[in-house]
């Protein structure tokens, strides 16, 4: 092996030009692939192996249930339901005319059958409680539907105001002065604002909020398929925005949403990481040897071996994925060490030594060890590769393929470069003993009296296995979905249930509304409401108390600004309220106010009409008048029908998710649904984490065993790792730091890292037979220099606004720091203790 890699650099530096030249051709074409073929999948789910029963089942769902895969949801939020509804209208009749960049719409609110039939749905007290509600308004409400007049609103709020609350509509006449005071408050600042007739009756708190669920058409040919019909849905947001006469919150979100800004936010981080992390490498490598030409060399040979790297992966892969996305950063970490500790070795040996014989012993000397780390450390990386997280795997092949492209060129390219620069290494200068080396047993005793609490805490480090957590928190569509989550009714995390027959799907019905934890079951069945002959006795008995109002001849608003002022003095002196009083001193003087204020407070009225005569008309629901977009939607492709379970509340936690997952499958043992693979994937991500951990030890072991054939050597090699590894667990306990899909990859990675740093030590010290490694040569200030170029390169990746990529930096981060650590402290002094016993002993 020694004779291989000296003949290796050897050949490199005579023939410097030609294989400068090919490092070249090499880098222009791995840009030429990586840029041709580049793509990155964001999905997590394609992460996991698909060949898993929970996946195949979910897999077998979607294909019966095409039109609820790959998504994206319009969430429509206002505080005035009329707007809302508005919103939801015109946005679904406009998608549905564009046909070339939808291909279904669903928005069930907007369905003619739910605004007629919607009150049914109620159950009977609730329904009463909303007929008793209209009938209070009456008096209020029923002159608007006739004659939508300002002055007739105004006085009809004085005159209930005068009678002090005593009529049976006072809850709605006290609301609907204060929704009056504070749009004539808004009126007179200049904001818009309108009253909701139907707030008034609802009496909810909080926002309002719609759903429209779209299936954009999709361009595979793209690195973002469904970019041009997200373009295209945002246009008819920003269209239907602008018609309305107040703002109404219209967000982005689902599948889709999230893995396209998912998708910017990875690769932007990943590509300012990478940029950063260069320079910052590049500074710290000039910091360390003090030589322009030789910085240059070794960041050309770095970019070389990055292009090469990422060409192969594409070639292998055909794309990233979020995790993969990060091996730019990884490279640049892992491939300098080899340049550094060949260099630095070079530097070394070049007092009375040429160039090209300096490099070629240092490649015969530290290019062993190196030839020894590359394996260690691709066998860390690929570690995952046996478990199912295959996601994690596709990094670690990468990675390794990285490592060993690294060290090709470090042998090749670089000692070209160097030659050819005429780069002169400079001897490096003796240092004086370290403290590790004149007080080791002080050390040790110190290290294993931390290792104590340490172990103590390092169990506890949790896991987290929600994808949510991964992206970005500021990002429009993962707001959009939390908001989402803390809505009752609303909730992303649905499970499925599978029918034979509606008569079975009844029954299973029937089972899940008796399951803890569940809010509401949803089939097809659901869709006919029960009780319907007590229900529209009901509300026949309302719709005959109001129908000579609204079967009244439609008058458009109008406002006549003398009886408004009349009509708002009354109701200033009624109500004691400042505002009414200052709106009608300015509408004395600017007499435009009225016409404003008229608008404003007239606008819903038109709207409640509408709704109050479909919803009061209903003749009833049959099966047979279910619509067919909702029909389709539970009855399957192949014939089976669909259970839908909701949650009873938010499931903001994993223990709370895991629960209800837990709770529905011990009942329905083959339910499925976006619940099912967060938390089944995450147990197999956590399974995959303990089971590459444990092979990666047990691989790089016995690889050492075999090349070291010294079992005191491996457990020196290998025991800052474990130090380490210990230390950076119980740490992220305490900074409240947490496992998560993307940072699993770090306790293998600390294995292959801590691995490459021991192998250098120990070999160094057995070669000259004392423990001061640390105190003389190039050996100590190589490691010192690469584990500060790999800090700089890893905590790049925390300025990522992507949380996984985030938290791997942080976690990373933490790592080296215990692993510099551990390998310059507590490995050099029990390396003096060895040498100190043995002479002793002798």
């Amino acid at each position: 092996m020694r004779a291989l890699l000296e003949a290796m650099t050897r050949l490199s530096c005579r023939y410097a030009v030609v294989v400068v030249c090919l490092g070249c051709l090499l880098a222009m074409a791995g840009t030429w692939v990586f840029t041709a073929r580049l793509s990155v999948v964001t999905d997590t789910d394609a992460m996991i192996d698909p060949s898993l029963p929970y996946r195949q089942a979910y897999a077998s769902f979607q294909a019966a249930y095409p039109q609820l895969g790959d998504t994206l949801a319009v969430v429509i939020e206002s505080d005035v339901p009329e707007m809302r509804q508005r919103a939801l209208s015109s946005l679904s009749t406009r998608l549905q005319g564009d046909e070339v960049h939808f291909k279904s719409i669903y928005a069930p609110q907007a369905l003619a059958f739910f605004q007629n039939n919607g009150l049914l749905f109620l159950d009977y007290g609730t329904l009463a409680d909303r007929m008793d509600a209209l009938i209070a308004a009456q008096p209020l409400l029923g002159p608007l539907l006739r004659e939508p007049s300002l002055s007739l609103l105004l006085d009809g709020l004085a005159e209930a105001a005068e009678e002090g609350g005593q009529s049976a509509n006072a809850g709605v006449i006290d609301s609907a002065i204060g929704d009056v005071a504070r749009v004539s408050e808004n009126v007179l600042a200049g904001r818009p604002d309108v009253l909701s007739l139907q707030g008034l009756l609802d009496q909810q708190d909080g926002g309002y909020m719609a759903i429209l669920v779209v299936q954009p058409v999709l361009d595979p040919s793209r690195v973002q398929p469904a970019k041009e019909a997200i373009a295209a849905l945002r246009a008819h947001i920003a269209e239907v925005q602008a018609q309305l006469p107040v703002r109404v919150d219209m967000s982005l979100t689902g599948k889709i949403a999230l893995n396209a800004e998912e998708l910017k936010s990875v690769t932007a981080g990943a590509s300012v990481a990478g940029l950063l992390s260069l320079v910052l490498v590049t500074l710290v490598l000039y910091l360390g040897t003090r030589s322009v030409r030789a910085v240059l060399a070794m960041v050309f040979n770095l970019v070389v071996g990055l292009i090469a790297t990422g060409a192969g992966a594409l070639l292998i892969f055909g794309s990233l994925n979020i995790i993969s996305v990060a091996f730019a950063v990884l490279f640049i970490g892992l491939g300098i060490d080899f340049a550094i500790h060949l260099l630095l070795r070079a530097r070394e040996m070049a007092a009375h030594e040429p160039l090209a014989s300096a490099l070629e012993k240092a490649a015969g000397t530290s290019g062993l060890a190196l030839a020894l780390c590359a394996p260690t450390t691709a066998l860390a990386f690929l570690s995952f590769t046996p478990t199912d997280y295959a996601g994690l795997s596709q990094l670690g092949v990468i990675a390794a393929l990285g490592v060993f492209i690294a060290l090709i060129t470090s042998l090749t390219v670089l000692p070209a470069l160097l030659v050819l620069l005429r780069i002169q290494p400079k001897p490096a200068r003796s240092a004086a003993q370290s403290f590790a080396h004149t007080k080791p047993r002080l050390i040790l005793m110190f290290a294993v009296f931390t290792l104590l609490p340490a172990l103590y805490l390092a169990p506890h480090i949790p896991f987290s296995a929600d994808p949510i957590a991964l992206k970005d928190p500021s990002s429009p569509s993962v707001q959009a979905y939390q908001r989402l989550l803390a809505q009752d009714g609303f909730s992303p995390h649905v499970m499925h249930v599978m029918a034979q027959t509606p008569e079975q799907a009844g029954e299973l019905a029937a089972q899940a509304k008796m399951l803890d934890g569940a809010h509401r079951a949803v089939w097809l069945g659901s869709f006919v409401p029960p009780e319907q002959g007590d229900k529209r006795d009901l509300i026949d008995e309302t719709y005959f108390l109001l129908a000579s109002d609204l079967l009244s001849v439609t008058i458009q608003p109008h406002v006549e600004e003398a009886d408004a002022a009349s009509a708002m003095d009354r109701l200033a002196k009624a109500t004691g309220l400042a505002v009414f009083m200052q709106f009608k001193e300015s509408a004395a003087r600017r007499p435009e106010l009225w016409g404003t204020l008229g608008k404003s407070l007239l606008n819903t009225v038109p709207d409640l009409r509408d709704t109050l005569k479909a919803q009061l008309t209903t003749t009833g629901v049959e099966p047979k008048d279910v619509p067919k977009s909702i029909v389709s939607r539970y009855r399957g492709t192949n014939g089976r029908y669909r259970l839908e379970i909701l949650p009873a509340n938010p499931l903001r936690t994993q223990e709370n998710l895991a629960a209800f997952v837990d709770g529905v499958q011990k009942v329905f043992p083959t339910a499925t649904g976006s619940p099912v693979q967060i938390v089944r994937s995450g147990q197999i991500v956590k399974g995959a984490m303990l089971q590459a951990t444990l092979t990666a030890l047990v691989l790089v072991s016995v690889f050492l065993l075999l090349i070291l054939r010294s079992v005191l050597q491996v457990v020196l090699v290998l025991a800052p790792v474990v130090l380490a590894g210990i230390a950076t667990l119980a740490s992220a306990v305490l900074l409240g730091l947490s496992f998560n899909f993307a940072n699993v990859i770090v306790l293998p990675l600390l294995l292959g890292l801590g691995v490459d740093a021991g192998i250098h030590y120990v070999r160094r010290a057995f070669e000259s037979g004392d423990g001061h490694t640390l105190d003389t040569g190039s050996t100590g200030r190589a490691v010192l220099l690469s584990a500060l170029t790999t800090i700089g390169s890893f905590g790049t990746l925390m300025v990522s606004s992507h949380a996984g990529t985030a938290s791997m930096g942080q976690l990373l981060t933490l790592a080296l720091f215990w692993l510099m650590t551990t390998t310059l402290i507590v490995l050099p002094a029990l390396l003096a203790l060895r040498v100190k016993r043995r002479g002793a002993a002798a």
